[in-house]
Formats: structure tokens, sequence, C-alpha cells
């Protein structure tokens, strides 16, 4: 899925003037630039876990003769962009052919799907521990889970293979959010010590199984297991178009166009 966002300059802006096709080219790549460096600011804003992969999703400047455009591509991005409704998990993820996916002995596809957790901070790479419930939950079961998944034994990889630590018992995972759930959010979790270069460093995470076996699929007044809620509409690009209106003629001021005629820039009185 790609979007192309074309880049134009705001209506009127050449009254009075007769610039020739290298200055407005000149033009358009200066408002083009600096309309880019916004979204991605705009995006760093407003999004949280999507920003990092909505932004490496977002193309470079492509350029043609007086104008130029942006592509925005990547199916997630784009749902976040334009907002996608309620949608079934299993049905995105349990598909022959999909990395992870498993078959069992009664045929139905299966598998394992990790979800990283932060010992704090904004939430931008994974939800904080102790987030999902609320500030309460925050300073109380947070604290809890945060000390005990410090104190485990770290998992390993070696050659490809992971070998498994420790892990947070039901009873150090926190309450069940849901009636819905099985466990606390937090029951099972691992500590996971990853090299980074020359250094080291630890991740936490928990797994959960995902199955097309009917007899996993559970409900209650909030709604069901593995339906996601959908995804808001945060219409960055609206954002973006509205900027560079705003911005532009101030952008290319008069300053800027006494600039450009000490190269040639004239005005029709001029000519």
């Amino acid at each position: 899925m790609v979007r192309v966002v074309p880049i134009s300059l705001p209506e009127g802006l050449f009254d009075g003037l007769a610039p020739s096709p290298a200055q407005v080219q000149f033009m358009v790549a200066t408002i083009a630039a600096i309309a880019r460096s916004h979204w991605i600011i705009t995006a760093k804003k407003r999004l949280h876990s999507t920003e990092e992969e909505y932004v490496r999703s977002l193309g470079d400047v492509v350029y043609s003769e007086g104008s130029a455009s942006i592509t925005l591509g990547g199916k997630l991005a784009n749902m976040v962009e334009q907002g996608h409704p309620s949608y079934d998990i299993r049905a995105a993820v349990l598909r022959s052919g999909n990395k992870g996916v498993k078959v069992s002995k009664k045929g139905f596809m299966y598998a394992s799907i990790p979800f990283r957790h932060m010992m704090g901070g904004t939430g931008r790479v994974a939800p904080a521990i102790g987030s999902a419930g609320g500030a309460d939950a925050s300073k109380s079961i947070g604290a809890a889970v945060r000390s005990a998944a410090r104190g485990l034994t770290a998992s390993t990889e070696r050659d490809g293979r992971m070998k498994w630590g420790a892990r947070l018992s039901d009873s150090q995972g926190g309450e069940k959010l849901r009636a819905r759930h099985k466990t606390g959010i937090y029951s099972g979790m691992v500590k996971v010590k990853r090299a980074y270069g020359k250094g080291s460093g630890s991740q936490y995470m928990t797994f959960r199984m995902i199955s097309q076996n009917p007899k996993s699929l559970r409900s209650d007044e909030g709604g069901a297991n593995w339906m996601h809620p959908g995804i808001k509409a945060h219409r960055i690009m609206d954002e973006v178009a509205r900027y560079v209106q705003l911005r532009a003629p101030r952008i290319l001021s008069s300053e800027f166009l006494r600039e450009q005629e000490a190269v040639g820039y004239k005005t029709r009185s001029e000519g």
C-alpha cells in the first residue's frame, strides 16, 4: 500500500512575478524539504508505538519538472494515517506461510506472539510495566512486577537457539485485567539478555498463544480476545498540507526573492 502526496506551491504565490523554470523548481524543492521535515516532526509528536514504523515508511522527496511528491508506503503507516476499523488479529496472523505459524494435530493454525514490556519510559517502543492498569496499577502492581522481573535468571541465545531462564509465576504476574484473560498480563515474563556491539542489555518479554481453535475464543463485556479495537485516523498529511499553505509565503518572502533577483529573478513589472 503506497500513497503519493503531491507537494505544490500555494496559489497566487507568483502573482506579479515571472520566475524561470529553474527558480520554480528551486522553490518547490525548498517547500518539499520543509514539508517532509514537518511531517516527521508531527509524527514524532502525535504517535507512540507506531511512530518508528510510520517515519520509516515515509519516502524521500521525488522531483519532476516544476513539482515534487512524497510517498507514504507500508500497510501499517497508511492504517495510522487513514484509520482502520476493528479487525480479527487471527485472520491477519494465522496464514499459511507466515513466520512462526504452525498447525496442530487437529488441523488448527496457531502461533506464539511476543509482547515486549519496558521498565519505564514513554511507551513509544513498548508499554511500560504497569501502564495497562492505569496510574494505581503502575505504582503498586508495576513496582512489584519490575522488582521480580529484574531478579529473574536471564534467558540467552547462542548459535540461534534460546536457552530459557526463569519466568514470572502467575502469582507474580499481577491480577487479570479482564474476565476473558486466563492469567495476568505479566505472567510468564522472561528477561532476555541480548548483546549490542560491545555491551549488552535486557529485554522483558511475555508470549501468548493465538489459535484458530474455537475453544480458544473468549469474550466478556469489553469484547473478545485477539480482536484489535481499530486504529484512529491521525491525518498527518492534512496537517502537513495546511502547514505548507500557511508557511510557504513567509518562507519564500521578499528577502528570499531579493536574494533570487541577484541571480536573475525578475518581476513582471521589471521585465
